[in-house]
């Protein structure tokens, strides 16, 4: 029998919950305390979501930056504080959503010096 792409998909996705939900009474006993465990699991849901939400934020800002020729003007290549002379291309090509590599994200969201960490 061979397997599928949503065969595999499946089964990555049930790997995941199944760890997870088989983690959780663990984490809750070792708490201690039966109020602490949902808060911990709320505030840790919370942040989870909004982390997830700044980082598309920051991918779709970074990405708009880029097309409208980045922090200096007439930046095309995606480097912040560094002007090229490279023309600019059809507006198909540089139409492109979700080619923002991570150090730009980083750089746009945490400013010039955040590449340093990335």
């Amino acid at each position: 029998r061979t397997g599928t792409i949503s065969s595999a998909r499946f089964n990555i996705l049930s790997s995941m919950v199944g760890g997870g939900s088989l983690s959780l009474p663990l984490a809750f006993h070792q708490t201690g305390n039966l109020l602490v465990a949902p808060i911990l699991l709320v505030v840790g849901s919370v942040l989870a979501q909004q982390s997830i939400l700044f980082l598309v934020k920051a991918g779709v800002y970074s990405t708009e930056n880029k097309e409208r020729g980045g922090a200096t003007g007439n930046n095309t290549d995606g480097e912040i504080g560094m002007a090229t002379a490279v023309p600019r291309q059809s507006n198909a090509a540089t139409n492109k959503k979700g080619t923002a590599s991570y150090e730009n994200v980083a750089s746009q969201a945490f400013g010039p010096n955040a590449r340093i960490f990335s």
